[in-house]
């Protein structure tokens, strides 16, 4: 059975693997909903273990193609048709069916990691070897709560790591590989269509409840499952402060307004890359009324970057150093507003480090030690202080708080290696907007956000190596 014929056979082939995951996902949901945790827990590894084997059964070009295919539909279609589905059936399972629910999605992760093992060199074996035993020594460090352990791994540290770690790979390998770029660039792009036709058939009924409120629903119990309070029957992150009052977000069928804020920006750019501007625009007034200000700024950084890269200022030492200093100028500045709470969970860690031993200052405190996943589990049994101390509310101050300076140092390796080899304006523009956005947003370590990161610069940069490739 050859699946890379045509460019028609292989969208088609995209539409259906897409298709596929999406059903399995959900019927693995459905499974732990009737039958308990352990149902669920047996059907992920079974879903695995069969897609895997489908998988091997065709080229190495098709399989990471495949894998990247079904990873976009982890982090975007998955996201917006979970949340209903799981209130729909909130008064039959408990909090630890729920988390096995939420963890079939990281099908596509355990895929690609066992592709960059099998099919990378060795160097880049090498470097996510080293990422992943540094965070198995913070995953066995002495802290309570394995629940908040265990997520900061899968869902958080492992994916940052080895997905920029993949994008490395990708982008160093395969510019003379004409089987892997069109097989990646025409399931990419078909993947993009399915989500792009279930987003707009939604569209209309999500403004409806936009406009007239969500009253209908009530995502009370599912919301408590988290350990969180609701508001109004809806999480509390689908309001914002606005003057004296609240402002509801536009969410469509998300469950966080903020992750659809970023994927709206990635699909923006998406079409901005393929000349359609007014699509592009539509989508950025959506990132509006999501009111997703992290979002909102990593599109004006990543202008800014494009800008400079376009007057030739492209010297990762420059990049780089730039950014060390803007890191000093904000450990220099305090805010009386809302940025002051994340400024403050970027500095902490580097200010406080000389109360840490020498083996948390290399190593960390341990994944799980800290940050807004330990304070929402926690509920109001952690103090305001030692959340911020912890590094919660800052990418950067995160990492260097859970890992040490061995995972800070990895992290900037990583960039400026990826700085070297991206060729696009808009790549760098992108990426180096992720960067400085990252020092002020916890959430960007994370499996969704990183991998839209990753997925949308390897689209840009392998449909530039394929022009070049057939321009030569």
């Amino acid at each position: 059975m050859n699946f890379l014929t045509s460019k028609n056979n292989r969208i088609l082939q995209g539409d259906i693997l897409t298709v596929f995951y999406v059903i399995l996902i959900f019927f693995g949901m459905f499974l732990t909903i009737l039958l308990g945790a352990w149902s669920g827990i047996i059907f992920f590894a079974i879903s695995f273990f069969l897609m895997f084997y489908l998988l091997l059964q065709e080229s190495n070009d098709y399989y990471k193609a495949s894998s990247l295919q079904v990873l976009f539909a982890a982090t975007s279609i998955i996201p917006m048709l979970q949340f209903n589905f799981l209130a729909f059936f909130s008064a039959d399972f408990g909090a630890v069916e729920r988390s096995v629910m939420l963890g079939l999605k990281f099908v596509p992760l355990f895929l690609i990691l066992y592709t960059i093992v099998v099919t990378y060199s060795y160097e880049v074996k090498a470097v996510l070897l080293s990422s992943v035993m540094l965070l198995l020594i913070g995953l066995f460090y002495p802290v309570d709560y394995f629940q908040v352990k265990l997520t900061y791994f899968i869902n958080s540290f492992l994916p940052f790591f080895s997905m920029q770690v993949l994008m490395l790979s990708l982008l160093t390998t395969s510019s003379n590989n004409l089987s892997f770029l069109n097989d990646f660039i025409s399931r990419f792009e078909s993947a993009v269509m399915v989500f792009l036709k279930i987003f707009f058939w939604l569209l209309p009924l999500s403004f409806i409840f936009y406009i007239a409120g969500w009253d209908y629903f009530d995502y009370s119990n599912l919301i408590e499952l988290k350990g969180l309070e609701p508001y109004k029957g809806v999480p509390l992150n689908w309001y914002t402060q606005f003057g004296g009052g609240f402002i509801m977000r536009f969410t469509h069928f998300f469950e966080d307004p903020i992750l659809l804020g970023y994927l709206l920006a990635f699909i923006s750019v998406y079409f901005f890359v393929r000349g359609k501007l007014l699509m592009s625009v539509f989508f950025c007034a959506l990132i509006i009324l999501t009111l997703t200000k992290g979002a909102m700024l990593w599109l004006i950084l990543t202008t800014g970057f494009f800008t400079l890269k376009k007057f030739g200022i492209n010297n990762r030492l420059v990049l780089m150093s730039s950014y060390i200093l803007f890191l000093i100028l904000m450990s220099l500045i305090s805010f009386k507003t809302s940025l002051g709470v994340h400024i403050e969970g970027l500095v902490s860690p580097f200010v406080n480090s000389s109360q840490y031993t020498l083996i948390e200052i290399l190593f960390g405190h341990g994944i799980g030690s800290g940050g807004n996943l330990l304070k929402a589990y926690l509920g109001g049994g952690m103090e305001h202080t030692a959340w911020l101390e912890s590094g919660a509310e800052s990418g950067l101050g995160t990492l260097m708080y859970q890992t040490g300076l061995l995972g800070l140092s990895t992290f900037f390796i990583i960039v400026y290696k990826i700085l070297g080899v991206l060729k696009s304006h808009i790549s760098v523009g992108l990426y180096l907007g992720y960067v400085f956005n990252f020092l002020l947003q916890e959430n960007l370590i994370n499996f969704s956000y990183i991998s839209l990161l990753t997925l949308i610069i390897l689209y840009i940069e392998l449909s530039l190596q394929k022009e070049f490739s057939y321009e030569s």
